[in-house]
């Protein structure tokens, strides 16, 4: 690409008369050796700003290098932390299952307590119920063999009064009959005294 030479004041064209070179828009003049010393500084310039440009690619290359590889380790370390923290919720989530596991276990162990102790409460209630069953049935027993000797002593002191009362009677009857026997023995004897009495009677008198 060819070299363009521009005023230096007004950056103006230069156009070639002779031997100057004239600014087309400010008049000022420019010999061979200047505008080859320009023409010189200017390609050096232009050379400095490729280089420059250069390294500043090579900066931006460079930074570009630092920052995709920075990325790429804030990419490693984020998955590894991602990593770690799928670890922790997978033990978390391990140790949460094994804790629901336990008290399943446990609240299965304590509901089967708890049956045993409401059948043991129910056995222990049935029992109790039993024996006070037995123990009514006993005392109604007690009872009823009390009644019976009671009724058993109150029949025999009744045929024991029966017989005492038998035995008044048959003793008042005894009692009449010999009251019967003495008065009909006081009258035979009354019959025999007044007969030996009219015998007396008759004999004094059959003796006067």
């Amino acid at each position: 690409m060819k070299q363009q030479v521009v005023c230096e004041v007004c950056q103006g064209e230069l156009l070639k008369q002779e031997n100057m070179f004239i600014c087309q828009h400010c008049g000022i003049k420019y010999s061979t050796e200047a505008v080859k010393r320009m023409l010189t500084e200017m390609q050096l310039k232009e050379k400095k700003l490729k280089e420059s440009a250069r390294l500043n690619e090579e900066q931006k290359l460079k930074e570009e290098a630092e920052r995709l590889k920075e990325e790429q380790r804030l990419k490693e370390e984020q998955r590894l932390k991602e990593e770690e923290r799928k670890r922790l919720k997978k033990e978390e989530e391990q140790k949460i299952m094994a804790e629901e596991q336990r008290l399943m276990a446990e609240e299965k162990r304590l509901k089967e307590e708890e049956q045993k102790l409401i059948a043991e409460k129910e056995r222990l209630k049935e029992e109790k119920r039993q024996r006070e069953e037995q123990r009514l049935k006993e005392e109604e027993r007690l009872k009823e063999e009390a009644r019976l000797r009671e009724v058993q002593r109150l029949k025999e002191e009744e045929q024991k009064l029966i017989a005492e009362e038998q035995r008044l009677v048959e003793e008042k009857e005894r009692l009449k009959e010999e009251q019967r026997l003495k008065e009909e023995e006081r009258q035979r004897e009354e019959q025999r005294l007044k007969e030996e009495q009219q015998k007396i009677i008759a004999e004094e008198q059959k003796l006067k």
